[in-house]
């Protein structure tokens, strides 16, 4: 699952597969590969999710 703000402003949970990891992370790639699985998302998108900013919730 990924959390995510549309134009709406409205943060919702969206389902997604991780494709690969990428242990080795520098400029060529983002550290992981994701296909998005969420009919919802890819509909409100017409499939075109690009990565603006990603952060970890790391609160324990």
């Amino acid at each position: 699952m990924v959390l995510l703000n549309l134009e709406n402003g409205i943060r919702k949970e969206y389902s997604i597969k991780i494709e690969k990891i990428y242990k080795n992370n520098n400029s060529n790639n983002k550290s992981m590969l994701i296909k998005v699985t969420d009919e919802e998302l890819l509909n409100l998108t017409g499939g075109i999710v690009q990565r603006n900013e990603w952060s970890t919730n790391s609160a324990k």
